[in-house]
């Protein structure tokens, strides 16, 4: 199962289609990077750059 975050206007959606939601500024589940809002994109943009090196 993929852990992941996203706007809370499809919360509903993610875990209906299977995933674990997790209310976090950023979600790393395996190659799957994910974010909740453009609030939180340095942290997203971190993660990134991490998985790239």
């Amino acid at each position: 199962m993929k852990k992941l975050t996203c706007y809370i206007g499809i919360r509903d959606d993610v875990i209906n289609g299977g995933a674990e939601y997790i209310d976090d500024e950023v979600i790393v589940s395996q190659n799957l990077i994910t974010s909740r809002t453009r609030r939180d994109e340095s942290a997203f943009i971190r993660e990134i750059l991490a998985k790239l090196k």
